[in-house]
């Protein structure tokens, strides 16, 4: 699927649409995300006039792990939050920026034995707090 996805039909200032997202990082875990967006007006960018459409993204993260990760870890992510801009070049029909913010927040535990090869026994209850925060910025050069 391309992004952004449009809605069906025209829509006004404020109005705003649903789409879902499936992504999957092969071997290593599926996202879920159903991302509300919303018309916010047009600006000009880049000497272009752009729709801007203001993003907000549930999500729900599962491990899938395959290959070297299978079986080492249970990762479990308490908390997603994203956010996201898209300026829309809707007369030639052109993403001319899009901008995101990924928080993310979770633990990773070793599964028993998975670690013991590789660093001597490990105790079940020790987990590895985890937070990641990403910004993401795709600009159209002309």
């Amino acid at each position: 699927k391309g992004y952004p996805q449009l809605p069906a039909q025209p829509i006004g200032l404020g109005q705003a649409w649903e789409v879902s997202e499936d992504y999957s990082m092969s071997g290593l875990m599926i996202m879920n995300a159903r991302i509300k967006n919303t018309y916010a007006g047009n600006e000009l960018l880049s000497n272009r006039n752009c729709a801007r459409i203001d993003s907000a993204y549930e999500m729900t993260i599962s491990m899938d792990p395959k290959g070297m990760f299978a079986g080492m870890f249970d990762i479990n992510w308490d908390a997603v939050d994203c956010a996201g801009t898209i300026h829309f070049d809707t007369r030639n029909n052109l993403m001319v920026r899009q901008s995101s913010i990924l928080n993310m927040k979770g633990s990773l535990k070793p599964k028993s034995g998975s670690a013991e090869k590789e660093a001597g026994p490990m105790p079940e209850s020790e987990q590895i707090g985890m937070v990641i925060k990403m910004t993401v910025t795709n600009e159209l050069l002309d």
